[in-house]
């Protein structure tokens, strides 16, 4: 995996890491409205991380580089 896909894993185990190591908001038996936008926020940025992993790794997964545009050769047959 690339540098950018080991980041974004990164994201996701520190974001899980959050959600397993009892902060009051998942912890809570009865969270309050706030309590539940910070859930919903954290558990919005883990599914928009899985996301990005899943298509990085569609696109890039093959060993394509990453850090540079795409480039490609039109070639006209006679």
């Amino acid at each position: 995996m690339d540098t950018i896909g080991q980041r974004l894993q990164e994201c996701i185990y520190t974001l899980e890491e959050i959600k397993r190591s009892g902060y009051w908001p998942f912890a809570s038996p009865a969270p309050c409205s706030t309590e539940c936008r910070i859930k919903d926020g954290i558990n919005d940025a883990l599914n928009g991380l899985y996301r990005a992993k899943s298509n990085h790794e569609q696109m890039f997964g093959k060993g394509r580089d990453c850090m540079s545009a795409p480039s490609f050769t039109i070639v006209q047959h006679k």
